[in-house]
């Protein structure tokens, strides 16, 4: 840490400085000028029963080899989740970082509910990490945590538009969760450069009728965020909107939504970046229907 804060002090004396993470090896501009910053989403075992397997196998090579395909895929960062009931998550974090650190070099998102977990990781990564992530669902107590760790290591911080009240569904509350957290972000000095805000892409693909209007309020809230809270960067976890779906459709669902994310201000996500596609490799009647069901756009004949 101390190395790497006098690296980031000797950076802002220059004049080409930008905010970022950082590997041991190289540094990770947050903007990235051709496109946007891509967190690897492999590496989780919350998401992947692969990842489950070889933890539980111990097979740190096999963790190693998804790491290393997801840089090969040109991820950015790679987002590192060991959250799995029965296993040991501190140690896990602790030796998955280490052997991460060696053999890949891009920067690291350490992903968890726990913060012990994060710090875990924190001790043994080197460079420049992102925290992954924090919310008030669990009070101000546990929120402030994670910002006070944010600060001691330098770290950016993802903060979830969740509240004691649960997830903030409506664009106008993910708007106000964010505002709140802004002024808990800058009383303690951490830039707002470093924050990362993870407004909720919650699925439209269930069928139920309150989540329907779930993508159009991330996207409006997205817009709300970055025009009123200067400096800050959006996150998504894109494939969330399109959970249940079979794998092509979720693929191009991923990618129109990813689209219209970016027009709205989003500047970040967590993706794989093999399974998102260009839209002009996408059927023009594809973006159409998947523009109306992000939009909710429905459409009567009788």
């Amino acid at each position: 840490f101390n190395n790497d804060k006098i690296k980031r002090q000797n950076n802002s004396e220059r004049n080409d400085w930008e905010p970022s993470a950082s590997s041991v090896y190289d540094t990770i501009s947050y903007k990235q000028d051709n496109s946007f910053l891509i967190i690897g989403e492999r590496l989780n075992a919350s998401g992947s029963k692969k990842v489950r397997e070889l933890l539980n196998k111990d097979d740190w090579d096999g963790l190693i080899a998804i790491a290393k395909n997801q840089q090969k895929e040109n991820a950015h960062i790679i987002d590192v989740n060991v959250d799995f009931v029965g296993r040991d998550g501190i140690k896990d974090m602790s030796e998955l970082v280490k052997r991460l650190v060696t053999n890949v070099n891009l920067p690291l998102m350490l992903d968890s509910t726990d913060y012990a977990k994060m710090e875990s990781g924190l001790k043994h990564a080197g460079g420049k990490c992102i925290l992954n992530s924090t919310n008030y669902e669990d009070g101000q107590e546990r929120f402030d945590k994670v910002l006070s760790l944010a600060k001691d290591y330098g770290s950016g911080i993802v903060i979830g538009t969740i509240d004691e009240t649960g997830m903030a569904r409506s664009s106008d509350k993910k708007y106000e969760i964010a505002k709140r957290a802004y002024n808990d972000v800058r009383a303690l000095d951490i830039p707002s450069y470093e924050i990362f805000y993870d407004p909720l892409a919650l699925p439209i693909s269930t069928g139920i009728e309150e989540d329907r209007k779930n993508a159009s309020e991330t996207l409006k809230g997205i817009a709300k965020i970055k025009n009123n809270l200067p400096g800050v960067h959006i996150i998504l976890g894109v494939s969330n909107i399109s959970f249940g779906l079979s794998p092509t459709a979720r693929i191009t669902l991923n990618s129109v939504f990813l689209s219209e994310a970016i027009k709205a201000g989003m500047d970040s996500a967590i993706v794989s970046p093999s399974k998102i596609l260009p839209l002009s490799k996408i059927k023009k009647e594809h973006i159409l229907i998947c523009k109306d069901l992000i939009y909710d756009n429905r459409k009567y004949e009788g």
